[in-house]
């Protein structure tokens, strides 16, 4: 409404300058205005355009645009406007007006002391702001030592889907690291429902940001990948075919063929497994033994009382590997190179 007061001024003071000349360049910027207020749905808005079109029109002397509009006092202060015609006021006397009080010399208080003594006993801000009882619980903390890190007060979860859709918080770090340390652990153990969402997670993992700057981030997330791809390894074409795609960085392909390297050398490993004597009963001496069992009952015997100088030989730890069957899921996906393609190193 204001702008539109200014325009109506302005094109009244132009045609009563008679400057014709400038008419043209301000028609050209008004009526964009205009068009956009005459597509408003507000009637005040549309009854501007429609206004200030019209008015225009009959000042720069071409065909006169008319429109019908409904009464209302906008537009009647418009037309006012137009006409250069203003409000009637009331006459104020000069017995009306109040006089002016007279000069006093004031001298301001020096200190800040003063003042604030002043503002105490003159403010109302008592009435307006009660005062705020500090509770106790507030008024007693402790002092955390240099290196020291908050408690920690969100549980950890309890199903590795929750947890795995706890590691997306952004803005409760307690909720997040109960999550992000809990979750190497689960894995291990197979947690209800790792095999499914094995690949989205080790997906996730491997594209986790740091947003709350948590203690050992890079060793933990690497281990948490390291331990998918051990406990499942079917995900590792997944993470291969991501180590040539263009929406993964370069620091995200060395963090993939670091687990790889890692995981196959945890799979190549014999598991700890401790060599346990196979321990051979005698048969128990019987008065109805057959005649032929004589000889086995006498050779125990004298392995029972043979003493021997030399050190027993610790039975071979034999065990399949663990790694052979699953070898082809982290060799062939590096393979596989595209012709023509290069990745670059960002």
């Amino acid at each position: 409404m204001h702008l539109t007061r200014v325009i109506l001024a302005l094109g009244r003071w132009i045609n009563e300058m008679n400057a014709s000349h400038v008419w043209k360049e301000l028609f050209d910027i008004a009526i964009k205005g205009v068009e956009l207020r005459l597509g408003n749905p507000d009637v005040i808005i549309r009854q501007s355009g429609m206004f200030v079109g019209e008015a225009f029109s009959g000042w720069m002397g071409g065909e006169r645009l008319e429109f019908e509009y409904t009464e209302d006092p906008w537009l009647e202060e418009m037309r006012r406007l137009r006409d250069g015609a203003t409000k009637p006021t009331e006459e104020i006397t000069s017995e009306e007006i109040s006089p002016s009080p007279e000069c006093v010399d004031v001298q301001l208080p020096s200190s800040s002391s003063a003042i604030t003594e002043t503002q105490a006993v003159d403010s109302d801000d008592e009435e307006d702001f009660p005062a705020y009882e500090v509770p106790e619980s507030e008024k007693q903390f402790e002092v955390l030592s240099e290196g020291a890190e908050p408690e920690k007060k969100a549980p950890a979860p309890y199903y590795i889907r929750d947890c795995c859709e706890q590691l997306s918080e952004k803005e409760k770090y307690e909720v997040f690291e109960a999550a992000f340390f809990a979750l190497n652990g689960m894995i291990r153990r197979k947690a209800i429902g790792f095999n499914d969402i094995a690949k989205n997670l080790a997906k996730k993992l491997v594209f986790l940001e740091d947003k709350f700057s948590t203690k050992n981030f890079e060793d933990i997330r690497k281990q948490c990948l390291i331990s998918c791809l051990v406990m499942r390894p079917e995900i590792a074409p997944k993470l291969g075919d991501m180590v040539f795609s263009r929406s993964c960085a370069f620091f995200h392909r060395y963090l993939i063929l670091e687990c790889f390297v890692a995981a196959a050398k945890e799979l190549s490993e014999f598991p700890n497994v401790s060599a346990t004597k196979k321990v051979v009963e005698l048969p128990k001496k019987n008065k109805e033994q057959e005649p032929n069992d004589w000889r086995a009952v006498v050779e125990a015997r004298i392995r029972s009382h043979t003493r021997r100088f030399t050190s027993e030989k610790k039975p071979e730890v034999v065990a399949p590997s663990r790694f052979a069957p699953v070898a082809t899921l982290f060799f062939y996906p590096l393979l596989r190179t595209q012709t023509e393609e290069h990745l670059e190193l960002k």
